[in-house]
C-alpha cells in the first residue's frame, strides 16, 4: 500500500469518525429537546408539581415499554410481552422508592441493569431461563422498592440478589447472542 493510500483511508476513516460524533450528538440533542418538552408540558398542566430532572426519562421508557409490550402481544410473544409489561411497576417503584436506597433512583447503575436485561428481543422468544430470572429480578426489585421487607439487611439482601441476577441475564443473553452471530458466520462461510 502506497503512502497516499495510506493517508486516503487514514482520512476518509477521520470523515467517517468524526460523521458517527455527529450522528451520535444530534441523537443526543434530539433526546434532549424531547425530555425538555416534556418537562415544559408537565410545568404548564401541573404548575404546582415539581418533577425531578429524569421524571421524564422515566415516562418516556414506561411509554416505550408498553408500546414494546402490546407489540409482543400481537405477535403471540407472550413472555416477552410479561416482561415488558413487568417493566411498568420497577419504575413506578424505583420512582417512589427512597432515592439513595439500593433500590431507588439514586441507584442508576442497578437501575440501568434492570432496564437493559429487560429489553427483549424483537423477532424471536426469550428462552425460559432468561425468563425466568428476569421475573426473578422483578419480582426481588419491586419487594424491595415498595418497603415489603423493611430498610434493613433484608432489604439489602433482596436488593443485592435483584443486581446479580440482571448481571447474570445481562450475560446470558450476551452469550447467547454471541453463540447466534457465530453459528450465522459458520453458516455463510459454508454456504460460500
Amino acid at each position: 500500500m502506497s503512502r497516499r493510500e495510506t493517508v486516503v483511508n487514514t482520512l476518509l476513516g477521520m470523515v467517517l469518525l468524526v460523521t458517527a460524533v455527529l450522528i451520535f450528538l444530534l441523537f443526543v440533542a434530539a433526546a434532549w429537546l424531547g425530555i425538555s418538552a416534556i418537562k415544559y408540558l408537565a410545568d404548564l398542566f401541573f404548575p404546582g408539581v415539581v418533577l425531578p430532572a429524569f421524571a421524564a426519562l422515566f415516562a418516556i421508557y414506561g411509554v416505550c415499554s408498553l408500546v414494546a409490550g402490546v407489540r409482543h402481544l400481537r405477535q403471540r410473544l407472550w413472555r416477552n410481552a410479561f416482561l415488558c409489561f413487568a417493566v411498568i411497576p420497577v419504575i413506578a417503584f424505583a420512582y417512589f422508592a427512597n432515592p439513595f436506597s439500593p433500590a431507588g433512583t439514586g441507584s442508576f447503575v442497578s437501575l440501568w441493569f434492570i432496564f437493559i436485561m429487560l429489553f427483549t428481543p424483537e423477532q424471536s422468544l426469550i428462552p425460559r431461563l432468561e425468563f425466568f430470572l428476569a421475573a426473578l429480578v422483578v419480582s426481588a426489585f419491586v419487594i424491595a422498592a415498595s418497603g415489603l421487607v423493611g430498610s434493613g439487611k433484608v432489604f439489602y439482601m433482596f436488593a443485592n440478589f435483584a443486581r446479580l441476577a440482571a448481571f447474570a441475564v445481562i450475560v446470558i443473553q450476551v452469550r447467547r447472542r454471541q453463540k447466534s452471530t457465530e453459528s450465522q458466520r459458520t453458516a455463510s462461510a459454508i454456504v460460500a
